[in-house]
């Protein structure tokens, strides 16, 4: 009885199961002590989770919009230090939009915004604003052209840094912002069959002389810290 009872001891003491990957995270973010709760899935994992999409652009390149895209409309596109600048005018929107569709995944699209147009709007826009966020008169906005503004909050260009939209099974198209492209706050939900595909467009609009220029950083990029191994 003795030596059954010892035997069952050590068994135990030695044995130490693997704690699964990619369960959700609890209330508060908690996760097992080796483990993080990831920002862009909300699961617990030892490794980041952060995958960039089919379509990155760090803006570093000869031409904007090139190779996954063209420019359009009467703003003026131009890469600037490792930006893709556009400053609209008066007469009609214009940017940068995709050539052809792109797997909406889990991940999502996201694009960092140093500046926005001082005077109009900066949009980043998917399906042809079924879903959108947009910068109009000091305000980050979700809005969408079948549901109309699903979400409104006082633009802070710190905090708000990265704009991301993702399909959810709760929300259709979820909207976020964050300061660093790893925290994210929820701005809304856009109630629509999420895309298993999907075309975007990075646009400015103005109806004024002098609007200023949009800045974007970068495209679909995992800032550091997110990056997947």
């Amino acid at each position: 009885m003795w030596r059954f009872g010892c035997v069952i001891v050590l068994a135990a003491g030695c044995y130490q199961p693997t704690v699964p990957e990619r369960l959700a995270c609890t209330d508060g973010g908690r996760c097992p002590a080796t483990q993080a709760c990831d920002p862009v899935y909300g699961e617990c994992a030892s490794f980041a989770l952060c995958e960039p999409p089919q379509v990155t652009d760090t803006f570093d390149g000869t031409e904007p919009c090139a190779p996954w895209g063209h420019t359009f409309g009467s703003a003026t596109a131009e890469l600037r230090d490792g930006a893709l600048a556009l400053t609209p005018t008066p007469v009609n929107n214009g940017g940068c939009t995709i050539d052809a569709a792109i797997p909406f995944t889990p991940q999502g699209l996201f694009v960092e915004v140093a500046a926005v147009v001082a005077d109009g709007f900066t949009t980043f826009a998917i399906e042809s604003g079924q879903a959108e966020i947009q910068v109009s008169g000091g305000q980050l906005i979700l809005t969408s052209s079948v549901f109309g503004e699903q979400g409104r909050v006082p633009y802070d260009p710190a905090q708000m840094r990265w704009w991301r939209m993702r399909p959810t099974e709760a929300d259709g198209v979820l909207g976020e912002y964050g300061p660093d492209g790893v925290h994210w706050t929820r701005l809304g939900g856009v109630p629509i069959e999420p895309f298993l595909e999907v075309v975007f467009e990075l646009t400015v609009e103005t109806t004024v002389d002098a609007p200023g220029t949009a800045e974007l950083a970068s495209l679909d990029v995992c800032p550091p810290g997110a990056q997947a191994p």
